[in-house]
């Protein structure tokens, strides 16, 4: 574990919609903030101090707790931080017995999960289609903590089917949340390009309509993976040309049911 001390990053304000990203250099030696998105001459530069998919309540603990301040959201996140808390109607809070037992259910699967990763698959996906579930706004936080779940136990399972299928559902929460271009996003596109890749090269697909679909999601995963990432980090960094070269092989793949 180690402590950097970067004074002029010090004058840099959190917010919970933030207008850059940063990381490090060489081996932390050095900080490097990127844009997100074209900032104003007037706009003040941020950047999250948190991980941003959680609801108001929880991030302003964190920044009470961590850093000692209230802070006051920006405008951007007035309504997905309701859909956050939110019952399946959207309007209303969810109902805490719901949010409890479905609470208690994922913390559940991912034990069960921990020693048996394909039984706590079936669990997650049972909590999915509980009458609980359903009582939740889909950008409710504890579904979107199942989703990262089971691509984590999937992963783990090598199940590529529910990898793609649950990365795809936690890209879609993400963006309605957090800004486009985080770097969180480009992890999940990452994991979700690569699932798609490794189901085209273990299936056989005799659809050849089907095969080139599934592997133009896989080229625009990791595309997207490689934009995000080269925004973030800099087009040297290896994540980034690891994406390119993951990009690179999915189009190799497309290529190959192009020409048959």
């Amino acid at each position: 574990m180690g402590i950097g001390l970067y004074p002029a990053a010090c004058y840099l304000n959190h917010s919970c919609f933030p207008n850059t990203s940063y990381h490090h250099l060489q081996k932390g030696r050095t900080i490097v903030f990127r844009a997100l998105r074209d900032i104003l001459p007037s706009e003040e530069v941020t950047y999250s101090y948190i991980e941003l998919y959680q609801s108001r309540e929880a991030r302003e603990q964190l920044l009470k707790d961590g850093f000692d301040f209230s802070y006051s959201c920006p405008v951007e996140r007035k309504k997905t931080d309701h859909w956050l808390v939110a019952g399946s109607n959207g309007e209303n809070e969810a109902d805490k017995h719901y949010v409890a037992e479905a609470s208690q259910w994922l913390q559940r699967g991912i034990k069960i999960g921990s020693s048996c990763p394909q039984a706590g698959i079936k669990c997650l996906l049972e909590l999915l289609g509980s009458a609980a579930a359903q009582c939740l706004h889909p950008c409710h936080q504890v579904l979107f903590d199942t989703h990262l779940a089971l691509v984590a136990l999937s992963s783990a399972a090598h199940d590529h089917d529910v990898t793609a299928k649950h990365s795809m559902a936690a890209l879609q929460l993400l963006e309605k949340v957090v800004p486009l271009g985080t770097s969180q996003l480009a992890t999940l596109y990452t994991v979700h390009g690569r699932a798609i890749q490794q189901l085209i090269k273990e299936k056989s697909f005799t659809d050849t309509a089907v095969a080139k679909s599934v592997a133009r999601q896989s080229v625009a995963a990791l595309q997207a993976a490689y934009k995000i990432q080269g925004s973030c980090f800099g087009t040297g960094h290896p994540l980034v040309r690891a994406s390119q070269k993951l990009a690179a092989e999915s189009a190799k793949l497309l290529l190959s049911h192009d020409s048959q």
